[in-house]
């Protein structure tokens, strides 16, 4: 029997690596789906079977007209000094997605919703630097508020719809976007690194990060179905 799984954000850095990855293994099929506002249509696995269009608008649940067992919802903004830009846009890419997107685990009552939510939902609740689950959230920008919100309406949704919520440090490995200069901690180093040999720190110098691997949180994926 084969394994269905449908994927927001495919065209993305984190999206199209988790497809590939499961695409590997014969007993699974995976259904896309993107609107390319930051993705690109080379990203997408060949052996995907992709929809265009934009989660955020309701009547995209026409075109998900199939029933899937697992949704890795990665679809959203995903910069926290963009997400000041325009907080509306915030709202529409990250919170009304997920809506959308729990709507449709709903009606074709899949397993399991995972959903890649973001370490920005603490802000710096906790003064020693180090951060555990049960830490408080107090997010400190409209990025961190929107994931925040969406986690809540998940919960809220746990009852008809099981999910697992991965709140992401900063993922980084093959297949960042090296242009995007306001998201993703190492890239944008890198491309600095790379085109002016100048790397402009924003902030204390005494901050300090954790990382994740995009092989890392791909194989994690994998184990979750």
């Amino acid at each position: 029997m084969k394994i269905k799984i449908l994927i927001t954000g495919i065209a993305g850095f984190i999206g199209s690596n988790v497809a590939k990855k499961l695409l590997k293994k014969k007993n699974i099929v995976v259904y896309g789906i993107d609107n390319f506002s930051s993705g690109y249509k080379n990203n997408i696995p060949k052996d995907a079977k992709f929809i265009k269009g934009d989660l955020s608008d309701k009547k995209i649940l026409k075109k998900l007209n199939f029933k899937c067992d697992y949704v890795f919802h990665f679809a959203g903004q995903s910069s926290g000094e963009k997400s000041f830009e325009d907080p509306l846009v915030d709202i529409k890419n990250n919170s009304l997605t997920t809506i959308n997107i729990l709507e449709y685990a709903k009606r074709k009552n899949v397993k399991k919703v995972i959903y890649a939510s973001s370490m920005s939902v603490y802000g710096d609740s906790n003064k020693s630097g180090y951060f555990r689950e049960s830490d408080k959230l107090k997010p400190k920008s409209f990025y961190g508020i929107s994931k925040k919100t969406s986690e809540e309406y998940i919960q809220l949704s746990s009852k008809q719809i099981p999910y697992i919520i991965l709140r992401l440090f900063n993922v980084y490995g093959v297949g960042q976007d090296l242009s995007n200069s306001k998201q993703g901690m190492l890239s944008i180093y890198l491309s600095q690194a790379l085109r002016t040999k100048n790397i402009v720190v924003k902030g204390s110098l005494k901050r300090f990060r954790d990382f994740v691997s995009i092989d890392d949180l791909c194989q994690i994926c994998e184990e979750i179905i």
